[in-house]
Formats: structure tokens, sequence, C-alpha cells
């Protein structure tokens, strides 16, 4: 009777230890739903890369925004300027109240998830390279083929 009590309960220290560890929050919930609502469209055929720009707009608001570009260079970051199409018009907005550094930590452990397990990751891994950074600072190359 203790060997079956003991067992219930390591299997539920488990259980919660890996509930706990899977569990995602509010911000990657939306972020993950902007994405997936971004890439269920195929993109145009002349991107090679997608890039993630980052904003300061002030007020506690970030933004960030998808770009498919028509290079890819790891060399130089200036293939992220040949943008040939954005969802400027769709950006996600986060909220919070943080330095630059830590928001783009935060988009990048959000990528890196993302491409680890989101619903359209595999797109993604069908272009050239993945990158993130704020518009006026230095690219992550994420994954690159």
């Amino acid at each position: 009777m203790g060997f079956d009590l003991a067992h219930t309960i390591s299997a539920l220290s488990k259980l919660a230890l890996r509930t706990s560890r899977n569990r995602r929050s509010q911000e990657e919930i939306d972020f993950f739903n902007w994405l997936d609502a971004a890439l269920c469209k195929e993109l145009p055929g002349n991107v090679e890369a997608i890039n993630f720009n980052l904003y300061e707009d002030g007020g506690d608001k970030w933004s960030a925004e998808l770009a498919g570009t028509s290079a890819f260079d790891e060399s130089s970051s200036d293939w992220a300027c040949h943008e040939v199409y954005t969802t400027r018009d769709m950006p996600f907005v986060l909220m919070k109240e943080s330095n630059w550094k830590t928001v783009e930590s935060l988009f990048v452990s959000l990528l890196e998830k993302y491409l680890d397990g989101g619903k359209y990751a595999s797109a993604l891994k069908k272009y050239r390279a993945v990158g993130v950074g704020f518009v006026d600072g230095d690219l992550h190359i994420l994954y690159k083929k």
C-alpha cells in the first residue's frame, strides 16, 4: 500500500513539473497567435530570408514586424533592408515596462521557441535565414540553412 501511494505521488510530481515547464506565458501565447496569423498564408515568392524588426514606440510600448527580404548575406546586415513583404500594418504590440535589451532578449527567446515548435516553424525554416533585431541595432541570426 505504501508503495502505491509513493508511486502515485512520484507520478503526480513528475506531471506537475512537466506541466510547469510547458506552461506558456501570456506574452508567448499572444506572440505565437500573431505569428501564426502572419504565416498562415504563403509569402511572396521572391522572399529569401525573414527578419523581425523591433521598435521602441515609447510609453512602455514595443512593436515587432515580420519582414520578408529579397536577399540574405550573413556578412552584412544590409540584407534586412531589402524588404519585399512586411506586416507593418499589423505589428505585434507588447506593452511592457522594460529596457530595449531585455525586450530584445524576450523576442529572441520567443522566436527560438517558435522555431523549435511553433505551428508554422517549418514555413519559417524554408527561408535562407531568420533574424531579429531593433531597426537601429545589431541583427541576431536565429536560423540559417
